[in-house]
């Protein structure tokens, strides 16, 4: 169970550890004992600074004068290892594996712990951002588009003053977008233009047949005025003509004679 009226306690130096990277806050949960099977559950906060030493207790030491042995030391290991914080102590006995040595961490001097816990930051951060580069790149694979990096992942890119490929991606995409809607846009502009041009060339063209259709009528209509006043024998409106002489009739033929026949014998 949880209470919240737990004695107040107090720590003692515990051991030493360096922290390279960013600021550590967290809450490490520990029992206190109580009478029979009942415990209360407390919090140790640990707050490491970033580039900087702190010490984690081995032992808490209450008001009421309890003390509890607590393996907060090993718990800090477990968790924040990997983010490069170093243990220093003198006493540790170095492996005579140089990896597993350079693996472990731990430091017997507070200038080896400072050098190898930034060794093991510059480590873990290439390595948060080779996750995600990885994951950009099977994203991609399957035809997906990747998710820019949140939160710690964005940072360390900032560490490393590397650019994030899905940003960067996206970028492209963006401008890959807007390339094809330009061009697109001047084809239609171009289309436009040339539909322009040839309904004015088809307006011209129509209007050129237009007058010479109306020039025709014009002639047809004057030349059946013409016709029609040569054939009633008035003046033509536009120019006076002569009158024509009337026409002789034609000699009609004379009639044909009668063939004579020839007188049958009695």
């Amino acid at each position: 169970m949880e209470s919240k009226n737990l004695p107040t306690f107090k720590t003692n130096k515990g051991y030493l550890f360096y922290n390279p990277g960013d600021r550590v806050l967290e809450n490490i949960a520990f029992s206190i004992p109580g009478q029979g099977d009942i415990h209360a559950i407390a919090n140790w906060t640990l707050d490491a600074q970033p580039e900087s030493f702190f010490r984690v207790p081995t032992e808490l030491r209450f008001t009421n004068g309890d003390r509890i042995n607590v393996d907060f030391p090993a718990t800090v290991l477990l968790r924040f290892k990997d983010r490069g914080v170093i243990l220093v102590d003198d006493e540790w006995e170095v492996p005579e594996d140089e990896e597993l040595a350079e693996r472990l961490p731990m430091a017997k001097t507070e200038e080896e712990a400072k050098a190898k816990g930034e060794r093991h930051w510059l480590k873990y951060i290439e390595k948060v951002v080779r996750t995600h580069i990885e994951n950009c790149d099977r994203a991609r694979a399957v035809g997906g588009f990747p998710r820019e990096a949140q939160g710690f992942t964005k940072r360390a890119f900032k560490l490393l003053n590397m650019v994030d490929p899905a940003e960067k991606g996206f970028e492209s995409y963006k401008a890959a977008q807007a390339a094809p809607v330009t061009a697109a846009s001047a084809e239609l502009q171009s289309v436009e233009a040339q539909t322009i041009r040839k309904e004015l060339d088809a307006t011209k063209e129509m209007l050129a047949k237009v007058l010479r259709l109306l020039a025709a009528r014009e002639d047809t209509a004057l030349d059946e005025q013409i016709e029609s006043q040569v054939a009633t024998g008035a003046a033509p409106a536009i120019e006076p003509l002569a009158p024509k002489p009337a026409a002789k009739p034609a000699a009609k033929p004379a009639p044909k004679a009668a063939p004579k026949t020839a007188a049958r014998p009695a």
